[in-house]
Protein backbone atom coordinates (compact mmCIF):
# COMPACT_ATOMS: atom_id res chain seq x y z
CA UNK A 1 0.00 0.00 0.00
CA UNK A 2 2.78 2.28 0.44
CA UNK A 3 4.17 2.24 -2.95
CA UNK A 4 0.33 3.12 -4.10
CA UNK A 5 0.27 5.98 -1.80
CA UNK A 6 3.61 7.21 -3.46
CA UNK A 7 2.35 6.84 -6.91
CA UNK A 8 -1.04 8.74 -6.07
CA UNK A 9 0.71 11.78 -3.94
CA UNK A 10 3.26 12.00 -7.26
CA UNK A 11 0.27 11.85 -9.58
CA UNK A 12 -1.87 14.37 -7.32
CA UNK A 13 1.48 16.61 -7.14
CA UNK A 14 1.86 16.95 -10.52
CA UNK A 15 -1.76 17.56 -11.62
CA UNK A 16 -2.00 20.47 -9.08
CA UNK A 17 1.48 21.66 -10.48
CA UNK A 18 0.08 21.97 -13.68
CA UNK A 19 -3.48 22.77 -12.57
CA UNK A 20 -5.37 25.98 -13.55
CA UNK A 21 -8.69 25.48 -11.88
CA UNK A 22 -7.01 25.26 -8.06
CA UNK A 23 -4.97 22.96 -5.73
CA UNK A 24 -5.53 19.42 -5.95
CA UNK A 25 -4.63 17.64 -2.95
CA UNK A 26 -5.02 14.12 -1.62
CA UNK A 27 -5.40 13.14 2.17
CA UNK A 28 -3.61 10.03 3.42
CA UNK A 29 -5.69 7.15 3.62
CA UNK A 30 -4.10 5.97 6.53
CA UNK A 31 -3.04 1.94 7.07
CA UNK A 32 -5.25 -0.61 7.22
CA UNK A 33 -4.64 -2.35 10.72
CA UNK A 34 -5.13 -6.06 11.47
CA UNK A 35 -8.69 -5.45 13.34
CA UNK A 36 -10.09 -3.22 10.15
CA UNK A 37 -8.94 -6.05 7.64
CA UNK A 38 -10.63 -8.78 9.99
CA UNK A 39 -13.79 -7.00 9.95
CA UNK A 40 -14.21 -6.23 6.62
CA UNK A 41 -12.87 -9.64 5.80
CA UNK A 42 -16.18 -10.97 8.26
CA UNK A 43 -18.49 -8.53 6.30
CA UNK A 44 -19.08 -6.56 9.39
CA UNK A 45 -22.13 -4.11 9.11
CA UNK A 46 -20.69 -0.76 9.09
CA UNK A 47 -22.62 3.04 8.95
CA UNK A 48 -20.41 5.56 6.95
CA UNK A 49 -20.70 8.94 7.46
CA UNK A 50 -18.27 11.72 6.42
CA UNK A 51 -18.05 15.65 8.06
CA UNK A 52 -16.64 18.42 5.93
CA UNK A 53 -16.70 22.35 6.20
CA UNK A 54 -18.42 24.34 3.38
CA UNK A 55 -20.32 27.45 2.95
CA UNK A 56 -23.57 27.31 5.33
CA UNK A 57 -26.91 26.66 3.67
CA UNK A 58 -29.08 29.60 3.20
CA UNK A 59 -30.82 28.34 6.21
CA UNK A 60 -27.87 29.19 8.35
CA UNK A 61 -25.96 32.16 6.77
CA UNK A 62 -27.87 34.53 9.23
CA UNK A 63 -26.15 32.58 12.35
CA UNK A 64 -22.41 31.47 10.98
CA UNK A 65 -20.56 31.62 7.78
CA UNK A 66 -19.06 28.31 7.49
CA UNK A 67 -20.56 24.94 8.95
CA UNK A 68 -19.97 21.59 9.22
CA UNK A 69 -21.62 19.53 6.49
CA UNK A 70 -22.97 15.97 6.95
CA UNK A 71 -23.31 13.11 4.75
CA UNK A 72 -24.41 9.34 4.46
CA UNK A 73 -22.82 6.54 2.37
CA UNK A 74 -25.63 5.89 0.09
CA UNK A 75 -25.90 3.26 -1.30
CA UNK A 76 -23.95 1.27 1.50
CA UNK A 77 -20.58 0.39 0.58
CA UNK A 78 -20.29 2.80 -2.28
CA UNK A 79 -18.03 4.89 -0.96
CA UNK A 80 -20.64 7.58 -2.62
CA UNK A 81 -21.53 10.15 0.09
CA UNK A 82 -24.62 12.53 -0.45
CA UNK A 83 -25.88 15.04 1.80
CA UNK A 84 -28.06 14.21 4.75
CA UNK A 85 -30.48 17.42 3.62
CA UNK A 86 -30.57 15.39 0.36
CA UNK A 87 -31.54 11.32 1.25
CA UNK A 88 -34.89 10.95 1.28
CA UNK A 89 -35.37 7.66 3.00
CA UNK A 90 -35.57 7.32 6.36
CA UNK A 91 -33.01 5.59 7.69
CA UNK A 92 -30.14 8.30 8.07
CA UNK A 93 -30.07 10.32 11.20
CA UNK A 94 -31.19 13.75 11.37
CA UNK A 95 -28.39 15.82 12.13
CA UNK A 96 -28.09 17.76 8.72
CA UNK A 97 -25.81 20.65 9.36
CA UNK A 98 -23.53 22.34 12.42
CA UNK A 99 -22.09 25.76 12.72
CA UNK A 100 -21.41 27.87 15.57
CA UNK A 101 -22.65 30.86 16.36
CA UNK A 102 -19.67 33.36 17.72
CA UNK A 103 -21.29 36.02 18.85
CA UNK A 104 -23.77 33.89 21.45
CA UNK A 105 -21.09 30.96 22.15
CA UNK A 106 -23.46 28.57 21.19
CA UNK A 107 -23.86 25.71 18.52
CA UNK A 108 -26.56 25.92 15.66
CA UNK A 109 -27.83 22.70 14.53
CA UNK A 110 -30.25 22.21 10.83
CA UNK A 111 -31.51 19.00 11.10
CA UNK A 112 -32.79 17.26 7.78
CA UNK A 113 -36.26 18.81 7.71
CA UNK A 114 -36.59 21.46 9.70
CA UNK A 115 -35.19 24.76 11.19
CA UNK A 116 -32.08 25.82 12.48
CA UNK A 117 -31.87 26.02 16.27
CA UNK A 118 -29.32 26.27 18.99
CA UNK A 119 -28.35 23.17 21.21
CA UNK A 120 -25.91 22.01 24.19
CA UNK A 121 -22.84 19.97 21.37
CA UNK A 122 -23.92 17.16 24.98
CA UNK A 123 -27.09 17.14 23.21
CA UNK A 124 -26.76 17.07 19.08
CA UNK A 125 -23.93 14.91 19.63
CA UNK A 126 -25.44 12.48 21.85
CA UNK A 127 -29.00 12.20 19.42
CA UNK A 128 -26.79 11.74 15.92
CA UNK A 129 -25.12 8.92 17.47
CA UNK A 130 -28.80 7.01 19.35
CA UNK A 131 -29.81 7.82 15.34
CA UNK A 132 -27.25 5.78 13.79
CA UNK A 133 -27.05 2.92 16.10
CA UNK A 134 -31.13 2.83 15.67
CA UNK A 135 -31.33 3.31 11.99
CA UNK A 136 -28.57 1.02 10.39
CA UNK A 137 -28.05 -1.38 13.51
CA UNK A 138 -31.45 -1.37 15.61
Amino acid sequence: MELLKSHLQQTVHAVDRASNFGNVHLKDFGTLEFEKYSALRRGDRAARYLFFFGHASHEMRRQCYVTLHVTCEQPPNSFHYERIEQIQSQNVPDLAEVGYKMSEERFVIKPRNGRPRMRRVEDFTKQFFEDVVAKHFG
